[in-house]
């Protein structure tokens, strides 16, 4: 059985309130990177947690604070690295690196949703920093189908 963790942008999961939903649609209809699992394979999500935010001198060390729990307590042994995260983060290399330097147990997949574009994103993410009159909920509603 396959134990997942996510790991999101802090700064797009906290500042702006993302609720992952995406990532967690993407997950529950085995679409986007979550294809890799068989639907008939047991699979389950075992934790979420956030990057610590864009590093300062210690960030990419870190990163093994917000690992440790998800893989020595909920046991993943695989952690995705949210889609946000993947397409936008200009660190998020050094820290699969710096996972698979500690944990090279633990497969790191980078992505999670299907068919975000990168376009897309900054999009959403320039509407919210932007425009003060709405939040992520209506940017989702808007350019994320949500069947």
């Amino acid at each position: 059985m396959a134990k997942i963790a996510i790991i999101s942008c802090n700064n797009i999961k906290n500042e702006l309130s993302c609720p992952a939903v995406g990532c967690f649609k993407s997950f529950n209809n085995h679409k986007g990177m979550f294809e890799r699992y068989k639907e008939n394979e047991e699979v389950q999500m075992v934790g979420f947690s956030t990057c610590d935010g864009c590093p300062t001198l210690y960030g990419f060390e870190k990163i093994l604070i917000k690992v440790k729990p998800l893989v020595e307590i909920s046991k993943a042994d695989t952690i995705h690295f949210s889609s946000c995260m993947v397409q936008l983060c200009p660190f998020v290399q050094k820290y699969k690196n710096v996972i698979n330097a500690a944990y090279p147990n633990v497969e790191v997949v980078m992505g999670t949703d299907e068919n975000t574009s990168l376009e897309t994103m900054k999009l959403m993410l320039k509407n919210v920093l932007t425009d003060n009159s709405h939040g992520i909920t209506e940017e989702f509603k808007k350019n994320i189908p949500m069947d």
